[in-house]
């Protein structure tokens, strides 16, 4: 049994790509000192921060990624625990912006992910528009290319990335999602999805998705969970019981999405995909690609991985642990989205 282990093993390490978690230097660094930016949107003051490398500057400018923290976490602080610190994507060869959520009960959050946070939530999707708007003027920022705009996100920030292909931006094409540890809520079930606004949501139109999840994340369980969570119940009142009618101190009818059901349900009712292609990939994780879709769909499920962002320190439970250290989640999702420079 020993040596039918290792001989497994061994092939999995033998048949999957491998990517450097350390950071690429970059020569011609977007904001190096990580300095905030504001914004006005609909008469309140929003949090920002843009980062990434201009190195790579073609004539049809830089792609831009609008990267979405989870819930409660700082954009950067001096731990490492910050959003941009933890993913390295400061170096990504693009223009990243970085928004701060609506303030919450739990410091910072989106509104499609965590409905319960406030009884009057800043427009979150205003906020996306108009920093799309603002970037451009700015003349310390490298020019952008539009046709090049992917979001990403973890936790709830994974959750409301993919809102924006549920409910796609007024002005903008999104050319890609990547969705890491993601929180989907939605009223019924764990399987309940759909258009509707109570549904868990998807995409309306065929758009490039990469989905990676922990088979063991603690927070937003593989197979979907009712969700109860005694703090947020506390504070049911306003907002999240417009959203949730049933819930009542001790019970809601909210649940988050059974992640393979979910992704299959994109597959195959917004993709219009025909197969799945399976096979191990890396050390600890299950690759899916589908075929026949109307656009790239692909998931990677990281067998026993926890809530975190795979391959980074300080980025959730057990992270810095086997086998949330067994990729490199930014160099994935920056190959998938094209923007893969040859030393990250």
């Amino acid at each position: 049994m020993t040596w039918v282990l290792l001989s497994v093993l061994l092939f999995l390490s033998a048949c999957a790509p491998t990517h450097s978690i350390s950071a690429p230097s970059c020569k011609q660094p977007i904001n190096q000192k990580l300095n905030p930016s504001t914004i006005r949107v609909e008469g309140n003051l929003r949090n920002f921060i843009v980062a990434g490398c201009a190195d790579l500057l073609n004539p049809k400018g830089l792609p831009l990624i609008l990267a979405f923290h989870g819930g409660g976490q700082e954009l950067h602080n001096a731990r490492g625990t910050g959003f941009i610190d933890y993913t390295n994507l400061a170096s990504a060869p693009a223009v990243v912006i970085f928004p701060e959520g609506n303030p919450s009960r739990n410091g910072h959050s989106w509104i499609n992910a965590f409905p319960w946070m406030k009884s009057n939530p800043f427009d979150d999707f205003a906020l996306i528009e108009q920093l799309l708007v603002d970037i451009q003027r700015r003349k310390d920022i490298p020019p952008i290319n539009l046709e090049r705009i992917f979001a990403l996100g973890k936790s709830d920030g994974a959750g409301f990335a993919m809102s924006l292909a549920c409910k796609p931006l007024k002005s903008y094409h999104l050319a890609g999602l990547a969705l890491v540890s993601g929180a989907y809520f939605g009223i019924g079930s764990a399987s309940s999805w759909g258009a509707s606004s109570d549904k868990i949501c998807l995409p309306i139109d065929p758009t490039p998705i990469l989905m990676i999840h922990g088979t063991a994340d603690s927070v937003m369980p593989f197979n979907g969970q009712h969700f109860l969570n005694p703090k947020a119940l506390a504070h049911s009142h306003g907002y999240w019981s417009q959203i949730d009618p049933e819930v009542q101190g001790e019970s809601s009818n909210t649940y988050t999405a059974d992640i393979p059901l979910y992704a299959e349900a994109i597959a195959r009712d917004t993709e219009g995909c025909r197969d799945a292609q399976v096979q191990p990939i890396h050390r600890a994780s299950l690759e899916t690609t589908w075929t026949g879709c109307k656009a790239p769909f692909r998931t990677i499920w990281v067998k026993g991985g926890n809530h975190v962002w795979e391959g980074h320190r300080n980025s959730g439970p057990e992270s810095g642990t086997t086998p949330n250290m067994d990729f490199d989640a930014t160099a994935e999702i920056l190959e998938y989205f094209g923007v893969y420079p040859s030393n990250f």
